[in-house]
């Protein structure tokens, strides 16, 4: 779960945490909204900026890999959570409360 929206957390990155180029850190503060865009940054630019020696090189193209396929799934989650949002809201506006007014109007009734 963590590869699929987090990559930045796998235990198989954890080199890259300490690289304060990267400032990783920062990807556990940000909300779900702003993520892709910091995903973004940090793919295009930040990432780039950090290849060197060869197998730090390759850990991080493995990272930009995962990083690109959380970003899909982050984009999917957003646009799920804003569907249900939506939805409920829907549900929410056409749902007939009154009988909750009633019920709670014969318990006051009952206590008399």
């Amino acid at each position: 779960m963590v590869d699929a929206y987090a990559p930045w957390l796998s235990p198989e990155f954890a080199a890259l945490r300490d690289d304060e180029t990267l400032n990783l850190g920062l990807m556990d503060t940000l909300s779900l909204q702003d993520l892709p865009r910091f995903m973004d940054e940090l793919s295009g630019g930040q990432l780039g900026g950090s290849l060197g020696v060869t197998a730090r090189k390759k850990l991080c193209e493995q990272f930009n890999e995962h990083l690109l396929a959380a970003r899909s799934n982050v984009d999917r989650l957003i646009n799920d959570l804003r569907v249900i949002a939506k939805d409920s809201g829907q549900q929410a506006n056409e749902m007939d409360f009154e009988f909750l007014a009633e019920q709670a109007a014969q318990t006051c009734v009952g206590r008399l």
